[in-house]
């Protein structure tokens, strides 16, 4: 996907994304703000993972107290460093920062990452000032700042994990994600980051925390003009300039996915979000309906954010909302059947030829139609049996998209279930095929074949489905069908 133009307007609001964002996710030379020797620290485990993803650029311990921090020279002041300083990342307690803005300031700085809790978030009002405060200070050196209260950042543009959560490998790729809350900068990638199968690949991760300055219109607006990113993911607990944000993503979401994993939609929830990340979000139809409206996909759950992602990161959009499903379990069949229904999407009508096909390996008195329950089949061989109607459907004019469900067990069994795949779906690049695969020990091994042909493989024929919807639904905001209304009533608080 290429990047987005700017929308009339606004020119000058995205090159600030380009230069201010950019400026943080692209730094030569960093330097991290308490870095320690003392293992578990979060000053620590940050320079540790600097180190150990091989940073292009230099990096810079800054502390008083060591001479050399995890092998590095370390220096007592950021203005004792020898260069210009581009990003600084502060492990320090709050009430410190702020004297060291100045050194900042006079070394260059234009982004720092502020990793420290204890702000607006906190109870005290005197924490709640000391951000305002902060705030106010890097307007006045016209420093951009993410944070505070956050993992840090992860950026593959300049092999950066800026963050104190232990990242022991990063598989790059054409994802970025924001989120207000650490364990999404956090524990989230690290559990993605230790898969084998099933990847996913993130090109930068920002923890944006109490978004004291940056925040999700700003990233947005840059990944939106980032020709690295096809895929947004945002995990928001309050929308801090509503009234900016949904135009800009509205306008993004024309050419990339923007999915959107919003927390406080109840007033428990909101509650909480109130003392976790100081956001104040209010009653969720309002969200509900500007996400709508802006071609934002929205997950209600961290299955759902993550499914959507991989659909689209592997699967191109399906460009009709007609599906065929093939399934060896009947019990699936039917059930693929009313999640279709209850969706924007229907089944396919299959044409006469693909029927013909596949009646060749049932017997006489099996009736063939859409789902395709291939179990009667089996007698002609596992791998025919499977092969042929995978063939058949994805060569059908009448299909748009794919839902295959398998039986990964001793009788349906056979080598080379990845090779099927690629030979079916060679000639027909533009229909997305997605599968579910129920089994134990056989699964493992299928889903190890299906490695390096883009199939996707969910949990349940449900979130298969589930997914392909929410993909239909984007290719019809993309392609014009549903447009965003600028006269929407959006809220101009924070949401």
């Amino acid at each position: 996907m290429s990047s987005v133009t700017p929308p009339d307007g606004s020119q000058a609001a995205w090159e600030d994304a380009q230069d201010e964002v950019g400026s943080l996710l692209e730094p030569d030379v960093v330097a991290i703000v308490g870095a320690s020797n003392t293992e578990g620290k979060p000053g620590n485990v940050l320079l540790r993972n600097v180190l150990q993803n091989n940073f292009d650029g230099h990096v810079y311990p800054i502390n008083p107290s060591a001479d050399t921090v995890l092998g590095l020279d370390a220096y007592p002041s950021i203005t004792d460093v020898p260069e210009e300083v581009d990003t600084a990342v502060f492990c320090v307690p709050g009430s410190v920062i702020e004297t060291i803005l100045p050194d900042c300031a006079a070394k260059g700085v234009t982004s720092i990452v502020i990793v420290s809790a204890g702000f607006a978030e906190a109870v005290d009002e005197s924490r709640q000032e000391l951000q305002r405060k902060l705030t106010e200070r890097c307007m006045e050196y016209g420093i951009r700042a993410v944070g505070p209260n956050t993992t840090g950042m992860v950026s593959m543009k300049k092999d950066l994990v800026a963050s104190f959560m232990p990242f022991p490998r990063w598989h790059d790729g054409r994802i970025a994600i924001a989120a207000q809350t650490g364990i999404f900068a956090g524990v989230y990638m690290e559990e993605l980051m230790a898969r084998e199968v099933q990847k996913l690949g993130y090109n930068y991760s920002v923890g944006l925390g109490n978004k004291m300055d940056l925040d999700e219109t700003d990233f947005v607006r840059y990944a939106g003009q980032d020709d690295s990113i096809d895929i947004l993911q945002l995990y928001l607990e309050c929308i801090r300039q509503p009234e900016e944000f949904f135009p800009t993503a509205a306008h993004v979401a024309k050419q990339k996915p923007i999915i959107l994993l919003k927390s406080g939609r109840t007033s428990a929830g909101r509650d909480a979000a109130r003392w976790h990340t100081a956001s104040s979000p209010t009653v969720d139809a309002e969200v509900e309906q500007a996400c709508r409206m802006s071609g934002i996909i929205r997950a209600n759950t961290i299955p759902q954010f993550t499914n959507y992602a991989k659909g689209f990161d592997y699967q191109p959009a399906p460009r009709g909302r007609k599906v065929a499903v093939l399934s060896l379990s009947g019990a699936n069949a039917v059930l693929a059947s009313d999640y279709i229904s209850q969706s924007v999407l229907e089944l396919a009508e299959l044409s006469e030829a693909t029927l013909r096909r596949i009646k060749e390996l049932v017997p006489e008195w099996q009736p063939v139609r859409n789902p395709v329950d291939q179990w009667l089949a089996l007698p002609s061989g596992p791998r025919k049996a499977q092969a042929v109607p995978l063939e058949a459907v994805i060569a059908d004019d009448n299909v748009d998209a794919i839902v295959t469900i398998h039986l990964a067990s001793e009788e349906p069994d056979f080598d080379e279930v990845g090779e099927m795949y690629r030979r079916a779906m060679v000639s027909h690049p533009d229909k997305p095929v997605l599968s579910y695969i129920m089994g134990a020990e056989t699964k493992h091994r299928w889903i190890e074949s299906l490695e390096g042909t883009d199939v996707p493989v969910f949990e349940s024929a449900f979130d298969a489905i589930d997914t392909l919807e929410q993909m239909y639904r984007w290719h019809r905001y993309s392609t014009g069908y549903e447009l965003y209304d600028p006269t929407i009533s959006v809220p101009g608080e924070t949401i």
